[in-house]
């Protein structure tokens, strides 16, 4: 084996090694203070403002609001960092006229909010799956919000 050769070889070994065994870092950027992959976030800020127009024809004012993406403890992959679906999910907090909704939803205009909320995921094409954490109880659930994978 020629000289130069001895050198190449291990590098190339090590840098085919590495690629396999640790997946590249999914580009990321930051909304509203969370980051999320580039295809999540721009799928997230779709969501939203079609969270904000249904609201809106229903004669709310709706917003949400991330509480979550890559921090805290999470059972979720697409919480965790370092795998193929980091990044991709985020919890969210619904707030109707300018109140958080709480949980239990109360009264009839929060809970109408929600609704209108989980009726927009089912028709978006920008959710993948979301979990009503409002409503179901999980052991890792951190108080009332949505649970969405962009």
């Amino acid at each position: 084996m020629s000289s130069p050769l001895k050198f190449i070889l291990p590098i190339l070994f090590l840098t085919a090694f590495f690629t396999l065994v640790f997946p590249s870092r999914i580009k990321a950027v930051y909304v509203e203070g969370h980051e999320l992959s580039e295809q999540a976030a721009a799928k997230y800020k779709a969501f939203k403002q079609e969270v904000i127009d249904a609201c809106k024809l229903e004669g709310l004012q709706c917003n949400i609001e991330i509480t979550s993406t890559l921090t805290g403890k999470h059972k979720s992959r697409c919480h965790k960092r370092g795998n193929k679906k980091s990044g991709t999910c985020a919890d969210f907090r619904i707030t109707v006229n300018g109140e958080k909704l709480s949980k239990p939803p109360k009264g009839p205009t929060q809970k109408k909010a929600l609704n209108i909320v989980i009726d927009t995921a089912k028709k978006s094409k920008n959710i993948v799956s979301c979990l009503n954490e409002y409503k179901v109880r999980t052991k890792y659930s951190t108080g009332p919000h949505m649970h969405c994978n962009f």
